[in-house]
């Protein structure tokens, strides 16, 4: 308090913007209860502080959905992350899809994420056959 500082390059009020939209998997269906997350690509020389309240990792819903608060300006990609378990039980690779970096300067109402699906390569099995010599 009362402490004068320098070399400090600050914006206030922070301004944030709506990223919204859709994740689901390469044939169509909605990918319910996925992790989507604003992940922030900060430069060497860029030093960027966390002001609490934004939800920028956030599970899909039911349908697919997704709603992320982030902040303008700043440079981030969009990443939406498989559930392990069920890539499990459904015995297909995990997937993951995410944008290229961008710098959100407005809101963005109508992104869609398309998680591919894999089959889950299986380890080659022995002939259980033995070979007479």
């Amino acid at each position: 308090m009362g402490e004068q500082i320098t070399g400090y390059d600050l914006h206030l009020p922070f301004q944030t913007f709506v990223v919204q939209g859709i994740v689901a998997y390469s044939d169509g269906k909605p990918a319910s209860d996925i992790e989507v997350r604003l992940s922030q690509e900060q430069s060497a020389n860029e030093n960027i502080y966390q002001v609490d309240g934004l939800d920028t990792d956030i599970q899909t819903d039911g349908s697919g959905h997704f709603r992320l608060r982030g902040y303008k300006g700043v440079t981030y990609k969009i990443l939406a992350l498989d559930d392990l378990s069920r890539a499990i039980e459904e015995k297909r690779e995990l997937a993951r899809a995410e944008t290229n970096k961008i710098l959100v300067d407005r809101n963005i109402d109508d992104l869609k994420l398309v998680l591919p699906i894999k089959p889950r390569a299986m380890p080659p099995t022995e002939d259980k056959k033995s070979n007479p010599l």
